[in-house]
């Protein structure tokens, strides 16, 4: 079901998100920013994890009630989108959807996309089949078999918000690879 947030509007928001959230180095500081963006905060009685439950909680303001109110988890925050606006609009492996979501633009969650710091020392052959084709650069996060960590962003049918600005406009190789590289995509469309 779409979310009915254009995604001019959410594209904003994302980004005034990202200017204040630019040191959050805990906890996935994506699904900090486009919970923020798509007003969904974390439901505490469901035992979604938020900014406050983390050990160190930023020392600065240890504890606070208000980091109760940005997500940590990207999986919990697609279930909480799913929860406020239905199921996702395109749903599967990330191969299989990726010509799916061509000029489409809405909020894409990314399962097991790439290697955390955890699974990059326990992995140390990473193999997918990736090829220069995928990665140019050769600077783009490795999955695994193992990758366990997850995404979630804007998408415009073109770029994820994260990439953007990085590689050419016609450069799908930052945004296809990882969205390809997807255990299971959750696609949520909003209006232009």
């Amino acid at each position: 079901m779409p979310i009915p947030i254009s995604y001019a509007v959410l594209a904003k928001k994302l980004a005034d998100a990202r200017s204040w959230a630019i040191n959050v180095t805990e906890g996935n500081r994506c699904a900090l920013v486009v919970g923020t963006a798509l007003g969904i905060q974390p439901r505490k009685a469901l035992g979604e994890t938020t900014f406050r439950d983390l050990p160190n909680s930023h020392l600065a303001m240890p504890k606070q009630p208000f980091l109760d109110k940005f997500y940590v988890k990207a999986g919990q925050l697609r279930d909480g989108i799913a929860a406020r606006h239905g199921a996702p609009d395109v749903e599967g492996a990330g191969r299989a959807v990726f010509p799916r979501l061509a000029n489409r633009r809405g909020v894409a969650y990314l399962e097991d996309c790439w290697v955390t710091p955890t699974d990059d020392t326990m992995n140390t052959i990473r193999t997918i089949g990736w090829g220069m084709a995928d990665d140019p650069r050769g600077d783009l996060p490795r999955p695994t078999p193992q990758a366990t960590g997850d995404h979630i962003d804007l998408f415009d049918g073109t770029w994820l918000e994260i990439y953007r600005g990085k590689g050419t406009p016609d450069d799908l190789t930052y945004c296809g690879s990882l969205i390809k590289a997807s255990a299971k995509v959750c696609f949520w469309e909003t209006p232009p």
